[in-house]
């Protein structure tokens, strides 16, 4: 948390900081102070003047002669932190009053902080300069101003300091010893710089929906924004075409469509519910995105899967949805992407005791047949590599489910690729039909028992598509529901549209250039309009390389953890947004005498809709490099 205080003039209009130091007697020209006084301040206020002038009433840049008492300080900095609230009404204000020339008193304020628990990881040293030798009166007054608004940022986190026309961070070594801030500085967090540099906000709000925040909290600004964008609900958008297509293999008859879930869900929604170990990965800050220890953006789909099941209300479903996941960058990845969470159940109380299998089988001859090759070499279970869920299935149960969720996945994935075939030859009448192949593989998650992978043989190599398996029968006991028993699927929508209309870049998917998206009007109303994506200019590259030492922690990635890439990655996504297209490890290296890691990454800037110059790549990677010191604390090689 932050000190977000700004000070008002007597105009009402607000500048971004002010230095409350006591101070008995304004004067103009202005006298030295009494023996035993801290240096005088003039209250801060908008903006320059236009010329140099002797004070008057309601005069800009330096206040009218005035006798400041405590009182009157205090309410104008309570009031300065007021009107910020009506400003910036997502950040809590913290109005504190203190005579920082006083050494005790200062030692209070800070004590007093820490006792809050408010912890301040950037300080704004304002007007931090000697000012100038001469009377005010007869100063320059853009240099007089100059000297007032100077903001010296210091961050405690990497003891850094950035001072105002120095391009690189000086070492703050003072910070490393016991002594205190020079007692004529005043300290205090600029609102605006404090938003720049990602303070923590006391609330975010998604959706209409206010959630607070905690030391967990790691959503950046252009993450959370995404959760309005619903792209599998825009129509004719090919994330909404895909999630369109696969649906119309799943009946609605049977399947209960559901595609409005919040993002917004608990720890135990996305991890407990679904048998997540404590100490499995996804649950690290480094790769999931926290409001705090309890809430957060979901990763998955079946973050739902437990109140639906609960819900009861069809014997199958399908959920659409957004989900957010800290990942690398690269032309298939992308922080927010969609995925479609599949199920299909019976209730054993509908069926005479021991014939649930036979009923499941019985649903499988209904299902049509296809003739395209599917390799299933392993056993249906395995007691080891896919185990039986024994206190809960017998094998037949088990078999007939598998046998209902690989048909019915095979007529989704068939009716897919034979769309992108169509498109294909569409796009070029010389087109070759490559066979469509495809093969199980057994795999694990949490939550289903035994599991497989499909994958298709596509472009002359095999392709993952999804991830299914029997529900593991806990989830259905936790919700409830004990005598259900079924399966379950889920499948990346943007990947699978990626190949069906052979999108190259994850990145065009939120594109909102009409090059793009008037490609795919009226493919929605019309399924067998489908065509392939048809690329516009392509600009050009720009890499460039990064090096650095480690410091062996990292703080994004949650205070004390080892270097995480996603920390990285998320760095680099957060200055550059959409502008940057990959970016990959170039050289890893560990010094034989000294143990120190240093690594290096080629960032590739390349903007999807016009070309960057190289003064805007410079200004962006300058930025990765200074964010890269102040928030994980390499040093820069």
């Amino acid at each position: 948390m932050n000190l977000d205080v700004k000070a008002g003039n007597s105009s009402g209009a607000s500048s971004y900081s002010m230095d409350t130091r006591r101070v008995n007697q304004c004067s103009w020209p202005p006298r030295p102070p009494p023996a035993g006084q801290g240096p005088r301040c003039y209250a801060r206020t908008a903006g320059p003047p236009s010329a140099p002038s002797p004070p008057t009433s309601g005069a800009r840049g330096v206040p009218e002669p005035c006798a400041l008492r405590e009182a009157q300080r205090r309410n104008m900095v309570v009031k300065a932190a007021t009107d910020l609230v009506v400003e910036f009404p997502k950040t809590e204000f913290v109005a504190r009053t203190s005579d920082i020339a006083n050494f005790d008193d200062t030692a209070t304020l800070w004590a007093d902080l820490a006792v809050t628990g408010v912890s301040v990881n950037v300080l704004v040293l304002n007007a931090a300069s000697m000012g100038p030798s001469e009377p005010i009166i007869l100063a320059d007054v853009n240099g007089l101003w100059s000297e007032f608004i100077t903001n010296n940022l210091v961050y405690l986190a990497s003891a850094v300091t950035h001072m105002p026309g120095m391009d690189v961070a000086v070492p703050a070594y003072f910070l490393d010893q016991d002594v205190k801030l020079p007692s004529d500085y005043g300290v205090w967090a600029a609102t605006k710089e404090a938003e720049f540099l990602h303070a923590q906000p006391k609330t975010i709000e998604v959706n209409g929906k206010t959630y607070p925040t905690d030391q967990w909290f790691n959503a950046p600004p252009n993450v959370v924004a995404a959760a309005s964008r619903k792209l599998h609900l825009q129509k004719d958008h090919p994330v909404y075409i895909t999630r369109q297509i696969i649906e119309s293999q799943f009946p609605n008859s049977t399947y209960k469509y559901h595609n409005t879930f919040d993002p917004v869900v608990s720890t135990h929604q996305n991890f407990d519910s679904l048998g997540f170990p404590v100490d499995h990965p996804g649950r690290a800050r480094s790769d999931t995105y926290y409001f705090n220890k309890d809430t957060l953006l979901r990763t998955h789909t079946s973050a739902h899967q437990a109140e639906t099941f609960k819900a009861d209300q069809s014997d199958g479903y399908l959920i659409s949805a957004d989900v957010y996941r800290r990942d690398a960058i690269d032309k298939s990845h992308y922080p927010v992407f969609h995925q479609m969470e599949g199920a299909r159940i019976w209730d054993r109380t509908q069926y005479p005791e021991g014939a649930v299998a036979d009923a499941i089988w019985a649903d499988v001859e209904k299902l049509p047949k296809h003739n395209v090759p599917v390799e299933d070499p392993n056993p249906g279970i395995h007691p080891e590599r896919n185990p039986l869920q024994e206190a809960h299935h017998t094998a037949a149960e088990a078999e007939a489910i598998a046998a209902h969720l690989k048909r019915s996945i095979e007529l989704m994935v068939i009716e897919i690729f034979s769309r992108a075939k169509a498109a294909a030859r569409k796009a070029d009448p010389d087109h070759t039909d490559e066979p469509l192949r495809m093969r199980w593989v057994e795999a694990y998650f949490p939550f289903t028992s035994p599991s497989w992978e499909l994958e298709v043989y596509y472009d002359g190599d095999w392709l993952e598509v999804l991830g299914s398996g029997v529900v593991k029968q806990d989830i259905f006991i936790d919700a409830g529901k004990p005598d259900k028993l079924g399966w379950a699927f889920g499948i990346g929508l943007d990947r699978i549209a990626m190949l069906l209309f052979q999108i190259p870049d994850i990145r065009l998917f939120w594109s909102r250039d009409e090059r793009f998206l008037s490609q795919f009007r009226g493919v929605s109303d019309d399924l067998a309009s489908l065509r392939r994506f048809v690329s516009f200019s392509k600009y050009p590259a720009c890499p460039k390389d990064v090096s650095f030492w480690l410091s062996g922690v990292s703080p994004a990635g949650g205070g004390g953890h080892p270097f995480h890439e996603n920390d990285f990655m998320e760095l680099v996504r957060d200055v550059a947004g959409d502008r940057v297209e990959d970016v990959r490890v170039v050289d890893d290296f560990t010094h034989p005498k000294t143990g120190r890691r240093s690594m290096c990454y080629r960032v590739n800037y390349r903007s999807l809709e016009r070309t960057l110059t190289n003064e805007e790549t410079n200004a962006l990677h300058g930025e990765v490099k200074k964010r890269l010191v102040e928030r994980l604390g390499v040093e820069i090689r």
